[in-house]
């Protein structure tokens, strides 16, 4: 019940008890003794340097302070209690590990928070979220819609964790285009400049016990100073013929000032030289093999 990054002082004074009814306690020279004096000043959350990433790589579903330092679980409707959540692994995205919760019940409010952070310039969070069926990578059928569930991404500025302010909120009303595919989600942190601030995300069942049973998906957290031109996103493979294909990527939410690069090879080996440059986002492919696989590279020029 102690508070974080608070000095507390300790006496210890010598107690008799005595006597056989109430108030049974006396304890010897309380004013002006001067034996044994202590003191502690108790800690605040781990803090770490921008950026601060977590894949969740090596997390089991109980062990996310162990392999990712500073970051941890908890429980608790307002404030964050304890080092356990009902937060678990999975792998249904291939290579990629996310954090997932089953959101079916009445009970659920846990939290994964991230260590401290200071904000000092521009910034942002970066993450991934998607909604699956319980247990498994199908789609599910109805999702958040129709439930009363949410899922905040939160941000405490006290220090220590208790205070905590929604900066997005995953509801109904707006993933009902939110599936089984990862999906890339920014939020600003510019209003947190000079200050300490962390992040955390919480699930939180709704007191209303819906029919939808799914699971909700959240990984590659990155906590970051706004970069000076962003990656070009979904890159997409049409058109495909037999010596000929066009590819074709999103725009980033910081344009790069030189345009772009393209590379593609028979080999999956990232590439070390120089691509074709354009000021699209998108290319044609020519002059290609028949029946051969092609790998595909793009990057901003920054």
């Amino acid at each position: 019940g102690l508070t974080c990054k608070t000095t507390y002082y300790v006496r210890v004074y010598e107690y008799l008890r005595c006597g056989t009814t109430p108030t049974f306690d006396y304890y010897y020279n309380i004013n002006g003794n001067t034996s044994n004096p202590s003191s502690f000043t108790t800690t605040q959350p781990v803090s770490t340097s921008l950026p601060a990433n977590n894949d969740f790589t090596g997390f089991t579903g109980a062990n996310l302070a162990t392999v990712l330092p500073g970051w941890s679980e908890a429980a608790g409707a307002t404030t964050p209690s304890g080092t356990t959540s009902a937060w678990i692994n999975s792998t249904v995205f291939g290579p990629s590990t996310t954090a997932k919760i089953n959101l079916y019940t009445t009970t659920k409010n846990e939290w994964i928070v991230s260590p401290r952070v200071t904000i000092n310039a521009d910034s942002r969070l970066k993450f991934k979220a998607a909604i699956t069926d319980y247990n498994n990578w199908n789609v599910d059928s109805a999702g958040m819609q129709g439930t009363d569930d949410k899922v905040f991404v939160m941000v405490s500025s006290d220090g220590c964790g208790l205070t905590w302010t929604p900066i997005y909120t995953f509801e109904a009303s707006n993933t009902s285009t939110l599936t089984n595919v990862l999906t890339d989600y920014i939020v600003s942190l510019n209003t947190y400049i000079g200050q300490t601030i962390q992040i955390a995300f919480k699930a939180q069942d709704g007191p209303i016990d819906d029919s939808p049973d799914y699971d909700f998906h959240i990984g590659n957290i990155i906590i970051e100073n706004l970069p000076t031109c962003d990656l070009p996103s979904s890159l997409v493979v049409s058109n495909v013929l037999s010596t000929s294909a066009t590819i074709s990527w999103n725009a980033p939410s910081i344009a790069p000032a030189n345009g772009y690069e393209y590379y593609f090879d028979t080999v999956n080996t990232t590439p070390t030289v120089s691509g074709s440059a354009t000021a699209l986002t998108a290319a044609d492919l020519a002059s290609l093999m028949p029946n051969t696989t092609y790998y595909v590279w793009v990057r901003s020029i920054c």
